[in-house]
């Protein structure tokens, strides 16, 4: 693979990391909603809303086994070489 293919694999990986971060954020604030007690239909709010999340994490692991034939949801750090 040349230099060039590797920095743009890089940066798809990295770009995946970001991606990572946002269902992982929505269930934290989720979870927040669940402790202070703002939800009053606990089977309704798990489902749909977990459902969502659930979802995107079996999207992102899905993309980083289609594009890097690995089974993950965070990509570890390039090499600072290649870079």
């Amino acid at each position: 693979m040349s230099g060039d293919a590797k920095r743009m694999m890089n940066i798809f990986k990295r770009l995946f990391n970001v991606l990572t971060l946002i269902p992982t954020g929505y269930a934290i604030l989720l979870l927040l909603v669940m402790i202070t007690g703002g939800v009053s239909r606990w089977t309704e709010f798990l489902l749909y809303n977990f459902g969502g999340v659930a979802l995107g994490y079996i999207l992102i692991a899905a993309a980083n086994y289609i594009f890097f034939g690995k089974l993950t949801l965070w990509n570890k750090f390039p090499d600072k070489a290649n870079s």
